[in-house]
């Protein structure tokens, strides 16, 4: 008797993401129904009275371990975003700016900003639909949400792009590694960055085979709402997509004139950008490094073919999402009363004037150049060989595209550690914004068949477009923007593995296994570190303070903290801070004296912006200051203090009554 479930005919392959030449069946960590052949016959999907199981399986499977991952992220994050508080305190300037603009304020004008205008306009609407004051506690709970649910969408999108359920998994862990500078600087609108990037490429990997014009509006508002939050991220991925479609659309790539330029315009980004400060040997370097790897990705995808899915109608869809959303942002601000003068200076005009106002150095290591320069060379052998036709075994492909995902992964957590088995770090090379970076080529270049190569991908072309340009980030100010530079190189990583594991023809069991195996060395490397911020967070004493009641310090900080918190409550109806310390209103209870209000306002406020501030507080009854010099230093470096209203009024018109732990508490000369 013949049973229904086996058939010996072969099943038609799909092979647009490496797909098995078997027909279909479930497996688990693979993500997907898969299948291998039986007795010399196939077996096809199953029996029909388990079909409805098997795909509720599919589904349950992966959104039990993505809810288990993004739990155990939350718990991690929560311990992390709450167990230290920096004394610079970005945190502070950016609630207060926030409280002054839902108040009423006119951004710019009224109330001063280094960023844009949907920043201020997404977190006013969602802190007041919540009814949440703005406290350091409300502050880094909304941090964390958009933290953990920017990996969570990540790592469900490249699961969905790779269909390897293991591999999504590492994306959302090693991304949530990635971004955890986010709990330096909470409510930075490097996190809202973050999610925004993380929209463009889930609408790319997920959205543009199955509702292109959906993807490609989605993809374009939040093109236009990263360039109002900070301009120069938006213009990188607004770049970076240009470039791609240059590269990828059928109607452009015939243009060689138009792809020349183009090519050139990518590498020449990072000169143009740092082209003010090239004189330092160390932006030289940056500028080198990034542009190499630009280089290397143009020579990767020369000469290739175009993407046949992608045409100019994709640029419709791509601009009116952008356009809806440029008049809604500018239409809420300008309604919120932003002069159109306000608003082109507080998005474009301040923004380029902050390297001559802060500039802290990215340090990398010693060889970055000459291993990027190596790399390049590999990517220019590769290219050749490709134009001249010969195909590489399919081995050697596979070996090439895992192993440059793996450093790029490792780079970024540091470290791939399996107690007994497995010990592996970045070898010298730095971390992800380092030398791996030069390797995101590999995730661009089309795939081969037995025929020859693929045409281009517009999806494999543009993470990689968007990871070198981000790489930008951290300039002028390398912080906690070095993290978040580096984030796309975890999708670019992912891909450059899961193309390698397809290319290697194994079974859909062997992929699911060393995918297993990859996940679990990923998690084993990923707890110590927690247990690590565990037990600091255990340490800590909470501070437990008006708006600050689940900040976890040291003993020595949290008595600081209260006592100076405790004085100003007691003694001032308001205060002025040198430089800003901000977060000191939402612990004491107060109003700062006006809206012009930054951590580094010595150089960032304009000599009438600051009069105005003198103005104002010689008509404040109970005036107090307070000043550190420490953080003086910090913001100060090798720099000279501008001759500035404000600053000469804090020096000379007060005394000081105490000192706490370098907090000076002052009043003014009677």
């Amino acid at each position: 008797m013949t049973r229904p479930w086996l058939s010996p005919r072969r099943e038609p392959v799909d092979r647009r993401r490496g797909g098995s030449p078997y027909p279909l069946r479930f497996s688990a960590m693979g993500g997907r129904i898969t299948g291998r052949p039986v007795s010399g016959r196939f077996l096809v999907a199953a029996p029909a009275l388990i079909r409805p199981q098997l795909r509720q399986l599919a589904v349950i499977v992966p959104v039990t371990l993505f809810s288990a991952s993004t739990a155990a992220c939350s718990v991690l994050g929560y311990w992390w975003m709450f167990k230290g508080f920096q004394p610079y305190d970005d945190e502070g300037y950016l609630l207060i700016s926030l409280q002054g603009f839902a108040r009423g304020g006119a951004l710019y004008d009224q109330v001063f900003s280094q960023y844009g205008p949907f920043f201020y306009e997404v977190f006013a609407a969602l802190f007041g639909l919540l009814k949440l004051p703005f406290t350091l506690d409300n502050g880094r709970f909304v941090t964390l949400a958009i933290w953990a649910g920017s990996t969570l969408v990540l790592g469900s999108a490249l699961y969905r792009f790779t269909h390897n359920l293991a591999l999504g998994l590492g994306v959302q862990l090693v991304s949530f590694i990635a971004i955890a500078s986010v709990v330096n600087e909470p409510m930075h609108p490097g996190s809202l960055l973050c999610l925004l990037l993380v929209t463009i490429t889930a609408a790319a990997t997920v959205g543009l085979e199955r509702w292109p014009r959906v993807a490609l509006t989605i993809m374009g508002a939040a093109l236009a709402a990263a360039v109002f939050v900070k301009v120069n991220v938006g213009a990188f991925a607004v770049l970076s997509i240009a470039f791609t479609f240059v590269l990828t659309c059928s109607a452009l790539v015939r243009r060689r004139a138009l792809r020349t330029t183009a090519s050139f315009c990518f590498v020449a980004v990072p000169f143009l950008l740092m082209r003010g400060e090239l004189h330092l040997p160390w932006v030289q370097v940056y500028a080198a490094h990034v542009g190499i790897a630009a280089t290397a990705l143009v020579v990767a995808t020369a000469g290739a073919r175009a993407d046949s899915r992608r045409g100019l109608a994709d640029l419709t869809c791509l601009a009116a999402g952008a356009a809806a959303t440029v008049l809604a942002v500018v239409g809420v601000a300008l309604g919120h009363g932003t002069t159109i003068d306000g608003l082109f200076r507080g998005t474009l005009i301040d923004p380029l004037r902050q390297p001559n106002v802060l500039l802290f150095q990215l340090t990398l290591p010693a060889e970055t150049l000459m291993v990027d320069l190596i790399i390049l060379a590999w990517a220019i052998v590769w290219s050749v060989r490709r134009l001249q036709g010969s195909i590489p075994h399919a081995s050697v492909q596979a070996t090439a595209r895992i192993a440059a995902g793996l450093v790029m992964w490792v780079s970024i957590l540091g470290a791939l550690h399996v107690p007994g088995v497995l010990d592996v770090t970045t070898l010298g090379i730095g971390s992800g914004l380092g030398s791996p970076l030069a390797l995101a080529w590999v995730a661009a270049v089309p795939l081969t068949t037995r025929d020859g190569y693929r045409s281009l991908d517009f999806v494999r072309v543009l993470l990689p477009a968007l990871a070198v340009l981000q790489a930008l980030h951290a300039f002028p100010v390398a912080g906690s923007q070095v993290g978040w530079a580096t984030l796309l190189l975890v999708p670019v990583g992912a891909v450059a593995i899961g193309d390698g594991m397809s290319q290697l023809g194994w079974t859909p069991t062997r992929v699911a296994a060393a995918s297993s195996v990859l996940l679990l060395a990923l998690v084993t490397s990923w707890v110590p570190n927690a247990m690590v911020v565990r037990q600091e967070f255990v340490e800590g004493v909470r501070l437990s303070l008006p708006g600050a009641r689940r900040v976890h310090v040291t003993p020595s900080q949290a008595a600081t903290y209260r006592q100076v918190s405790t004085t100003l409550a007691r003694r001032c109806s308001t205060f002025l801070t040198l430089p800003g310390m901000n977060s000191f209103y939402v612990m004491a209870k107060e109003d700062p004296p006006t809206t012009f209000n930054a951590t580094s306002w010595m150089f960032l406020l304009s000599a009438s912006e600051q009069q105005q501030v003198v103005d104002r507080a010689r008509t404040i009854p109970r005036l107090c200051a307070v000043r550190n010099d420490e953080l003086l230093a910090f913001w100060k470096q090798d720099h000279r203090l501008p001759d500035r209203p404000l600053l000469r009024y804090l020096e000379n018109d007060f005394v000081p009554i105490e000192n706490d732990g370098g907090y000076v508490v002052m009043v003014p000369r009677q």
